[in-house]
């Protein structure tokens, strides 16, 4: 007890930085072998300092983290240098969300095997220098390579502008121009491969991709592309009264026989209703639920962008004149801020109309995306500075949040239209509206009882399939991670993409594929230290044999599970107990 009592003291007198003692890279900084390096490594090297001039004992040898034959002070700085880093995670290999449509919103399923995940060295971190990768099953076994190692999404804390994947870690980007910006081009500093396959779904209207460019322009369908639709219904549906507003999307009559004909041309964006009358369209209920309108509409200020113009959809795009004005001048564009559309994936400083291109998770942020959705607690939609302090994103500030700047952030006089509490910030709003556009068209809302007590709510979006989806594929960040507190993130930004260049057993026929770990995250079960997603993907053109363990069923296009058209993906999830 004594030992722990003193620690602190030892912490202070070797704290790491330019008062402590210079010390080389340790070989083993993890004293006590749990994967972190933390207080518990400090306590046990103290437990085993011994009396000057008398030797290591066996037990203790661990604790000699400098590698240099005995345990003493400089031993105690190397963990110190090195706290918060973890060095390996390892554990049980879960048989994840078999039978449901996102692979990590339930990862209960019965211990398939352990795996060992390590970093490239005993004194590196896990998240920034992944190393080792492998799994081991009672009939078989795999180990992977190392591909490429994911990063956060990176942004600039004054400005909200993107910085480069690759830039250094001091980047900055006030204007867009300067070498550290992202582009076009430039190196992501997210994992594509990882968003492609987990966003397997990409038909889906409520998938991942959110960046439909199809035309469908059928006679009696929708005359624009669906990526008007849906920033039109992210800024709250509220064009101009005198182009027929506020609710344009509304006004769109889901009764015609044309319209009902047309629907079937679009089979991909349409889920049955067994609980409708006969000949309702998906799209009638999508449409008729919007009446009245529970969306909130945003306010237009001078931060806010131009709208986009009929004139600036690309050749081949036939949208219909009047109606395609209206939508662009109701969706995003007009209604946010540059660093709010960013926060979507789109907006000028991606050089991308939120409009007309379409929002793009992948280039999003999680914390503004899915604000809605979140405990009202939890850590969103900000960044830790390197010297540890909080900042919330520009564009999703509120009055409450240092450097709010409404020039920027936008208006926050907007209320819940359930409960009518009020929304943090604007963006906060645009997320109320990204929820209901999950829930309005989730295939499991009855829309005959779209308030229903049990089930997907409108009330309450985070109960419906399209919200669960998106947040499985969302992660909190581990509470121990150097750069801060826990925060909310795409699985598509942490981790590691591998190669599986070695197989045995029931795991022969994953050789060769892709093996995403996406973590480490805080855990999805209860009690466990650490989790792990993982994802396994074919190379193109494989047959997968539907009896590979760990395989996942995803809905083909006709909405259900079970059926001929059902694509497969490997997935599991690792927790260290």
């Amino acid at each position: 007890m004594m030992k722990w009592l003193l620690l602190p003291v030892a912490l202070l007198a070797l704290g790491a930085g330019p008062c402590g003692p210079a010390v080389a890279p340790a070989p083993a900084p993890d004293a006590n072998d749990d994967g972190v390096v933390n207080v518990l490594d400090a306590a046990f090297v103290q437990s085993c300092t011994p009396v000057p001039d008398v030797s290591v004992v066996p037990a203790c040898s661990a604790a000699d983290t400098d590698g240099d034959g005995a345990v003493d002070s400089a031993d105690l700085a190397v963990v110190i240098n090195h706290f918060g880093i973890r060095v390996r995670v390892a554990g049980d290999l879960h048989v994840a969300g078999i039978g449901v449509a996102a692979p990590f919103a339930d990862v209960s399923g019965a211990v398939g095997g352990s795996f060992v995940w390590s970093a490239a060295s005993p004194d590196q971190d896990l998240r920034a220098a992944p190393g080792a990768l492998s799994w081991a099953t009672p009939a078989g076994s795999l180990s992977a390579t190392l591909v490429r190692t994911n990063a956060p999404r990176r942004i600039d804390l004054t400005t909200g502008r993107p910085i480069r994947g690759d830039a250094p870690a001091d980047a900055t980007c006030t204007t867009g121009a300067g070498p550290d910006c992202a582009s076009a081009g430039a190196p992501e500093a997210a994992n594509p491969a990882a968003f492609d396959a987990l966003c397997i779904e990409e038909t889906s209207i409520f998938g991942c991709p959110l960046e439909f460019y199809q035309d469908l322009t059928t006679p009696g369908f929708f005359p624009v592309p669906m990526t008007t639709i849906f920033a039109s219904i992210l800024a709250g549906d509220n064009a101009p009264a005198t182009l027929g507003g506020p609710t344009w999307f509304s006004a769109l009559a889901p009764t015609s026989a044309s319209f009902d004909t047309a629907v079937a041309a679009a089979a991909p964006f349409i889920a049955p209703c067994a609980t409708c009358p006969p000949g309702t369209t998906y799209f009638d209920l999508v449409s008729a639920s919007f009446r009245p309108s529970t969306i909130v509409a945003l306010e237009r200020g001078p931060e806010d962008g131009p709208a986009a113009l009929e004139s600036d959809y690309p050749p081949g795009v036939v949208v219909t004149p009047g109606i395609a004005t209206l939508a662009l001048l109701s969706g995003a564009d007009p209604f946010l801020s540059a660093a709010q559309e960013s926060l979507f994936g789109c907006g000028p400083f991606f050089d991308r109309s939120c409009d007309i291109l379409g929002l793009h998770l992948f280039h999003s942020e999680a914390g503004a995306v899915l604000e809605a959705l979140l405990p009202a607690a939890e850590l969103r939609c900000g960044r830790i500075d390197a010297v540890g302090t909080w900042h919330v994103l520009p564009g999703c500030r509120g009055s409450a949040d240092p450097g709010y700047d409404p020039l920027v952030d936008g208006s926050i006089a907007r209320v819940n239209p359930y409960d009518g509490s009020s929304f943090r910030s604007e963006t906060g709003a645009a997320s109320w509206n990204f929820s209901q556009l999950q829930a309005r068209i989730s295939p499991d809302l009855d829309p005959l009882d779209p308030f229903a007590a049990a089930g997907c709510n409108l009330q309450f979006p985070e109960t419906c399939n399209g919200a669960v989806e998106l947040l499985s594929n969302s992660t909190l960040t581990l509470a121990d991670d150097p750069s801060g507190p826990p925060q909310r993130r795409w699985l598509w930004e942490l981790g590691a993409e591998y190669l599986v260049a070695a197989t045995s057993g029931d795991l022969a026929p994953y050789q060769g594929w892709s093996l995403f770990a996406l973590g480490p995250e805080q855990p999805r079960l209860a009690g466990a230290q650490a989790g792990v997603a993982f994802l396994l993907q074919a190379p193109a053109g494989t047959t997968v044999p539907n009896t590979t363990p760990f395989l996942v069923r995803y809905p083909g296009a006709d909405g259900a599970t079970g059926t001929p058209d059902d694509p497969f993906r490997g997935a599991a999830y690792g927790e260290t107990p």
